[in-house]
């Protein structure tokens, strides 16, 4: 073999070598050609009814975290991967990042070679999302391209460009992740509600009757709008911070109790609110087991509110379409009137239940002396619910007072609506 042979051959081989090195270990591309790229769901089954799509069990790797999301009877829970207790997870957060995992889609796959030009190494994200078959669906995210609105990935032993840029909706932490609700129920099954105070302690609980009020005088009917803003103010409760950093909380000197039916029992939940009801930091509850901040302004309205402020302003808290039955007696004056086919016989009934249903009523923390027996109220509702109040004689002022059969302390009725009612009940009896 002479020199010029010999010098081809060395190139030819030099040739070969780099040939052999691109194809092994070959850099991710600065971008991704759109072209004629065809776009496929990185996930097969992402639309069937098994695998992802039945998720029931999330495990989220990054440099700085390792946790699970598990999926139980009452929905999505946080766990570290210590195993401590699962914590409440947000629920809308963790649908949104599995219909994103569901949504994946990429083009055709690159050869795989080293990891580090794909961001695939200790900065990856993995994501395995483990479906009710059991079935295991596992996901690393590298970095972003360098130019392009795509993501490096790797599944099944491959390396892809997402169609989108995807790292940053992957990218979350354990409190990322976390619900922020400080009580977890439905309003309609609250039952009571206590604020504590340094100097006081007020409760409004609910039965049959609507919302009451204990007072050291008796229980009064509640001033219902108060109550049920109170009781979206609490389940509107938001955690702000998470954190073991968080300041000790001071001593508490303000709190809440809240009863919750369930078919279990009824449930009490405690929060200790701290000592100005602007922010609480505490340390534990069942949700957050550590440190947490809340920002509490939307309640010290209500620990401010006096006793009146909390009083029923009303005659009776009517459920208007519910009402199939109404007997009056004012006096020498009667009224009756019963739902036929959805419909009352009398025109002049739907005036006189308005009336009883926002008309005003005087209540105070010193009840009145009722006299003689003067007149009767009496609402049946289709519920089985009923509804009786005895009108007695004229106070000094000219007003009425009234008792709620129901319980509770008497209240005045003023003359102005007394006056609204014959009126009302009279017209009818004429147009009879």
């Amino acid at each position: 073999m002479n020199e010029k042979q010999t010098k081809m051959l060395s190139w030819l081989v030099l040739v070969m070598l780099a040939l052999v090195s691109f194809l092994t270990f070959v850099d991710a591309p600065d971008s991704v050609e759109e072209g004629d790229q065809e776009w496929h769901a990185l996930i097969p089954d992402a639309k069937d009814d098994e695998g992802p799509n039945s998720a029931n069990r999330i495990r989220i790797q990054t440099s700085q975290a390792n946790f699970l999301v598990l999926l139980e009877e009452d929905g999505w829970h946080l766990q570290t991967a210590a195993g401590e207790t699962a914590i409440w997870a947000n629920q809308t957060a963790i649908e949104d990042f599995l219909t994103q995992f569901r949504a994946m889609q990429v083009g055709e796959p690159f050869p795989v070679g080293e990891p580090e030009p794909f961001g695939l190494t200790e900065d990856a994200i993995r994501i395995t999302v483990v479906g009710k078959d059991g079935t295991d669906s596992i996901v690393s995210i590298g970095h972003d391209a360098a130019v392009g609105d795509h993501t490096y990935v790797q599944a099944n032993d491959n390396v892809w460009a997402t169609r989108k840029a995807i790292r940053e909706a992957f990218d979350v932490t354990f409190d990322d992740l976390r619900g922020r609700e400080v009580i977890r129920a439905n309003p309609e099954n609250v039952i009571s509600i206590t604020l504590r105070g340094p100097q006081f302690e007020r409760t409004v609980f609910a039965n049959e009757g609507g919302w009451w009020l204990r007072t050291s005088a008796g229980d009064r009917r509640a001033n219902m709008d108060l109550v049920n803003t109170l009781v979206a103010s609490v389940i509107d409760l938001r955690v702000e911070t998470f954190g073991t950093n968080l300041n000790q909380p001071q001593p508490s000197i303000f709190g809440l109790d809240l009863v919750v039916a369930s078919e279990d029992g009824d449930e009490v939940i405690s929060l200790e609110l701290g000592s100005d009801l602007s922010t609480a930091q505490w340390m534990e509850s069942v949700d957050h087991p550590h440190a947490v901040s809340v920002n509490l302004s939307s309640l010290k309205p209500f620990f401010e509110a006096a006793t009146a402020e909390w009083l029923s302003r009303i005659i009776l808290p009517i459920r208007i379409a519910l009402v199939e039955k109404i007997d009056l007696e004012l006096g020498e004056t009667t009224f009756s009137d019963s739902l036929v086919d959805a419909e009352w016989q009398k025109p002049a009934t739907d005036a006189v239940i308005n009336t009883l249903a926002t008309s005003p009523a005087i209540r105070t923390d010193s009840a009145p002396t009722p006299g003689s027996i003067w007149g009767s109220i009496r609402l049946e509702e289709s519920s089985g619910r009923v509804e009786k109040l005895t009108i007695h004689q004229l106070n000094l002022d000219g007003d009425r007072v009234v008792v709620d059969e129901r319980g509770g302390t008497a209240f005045v009725l003023p003359n102005s609506v007394v006056v609204t009612l014959l009126e009302n009940l009279n017209s009818a009896n004429q147009s009879d």
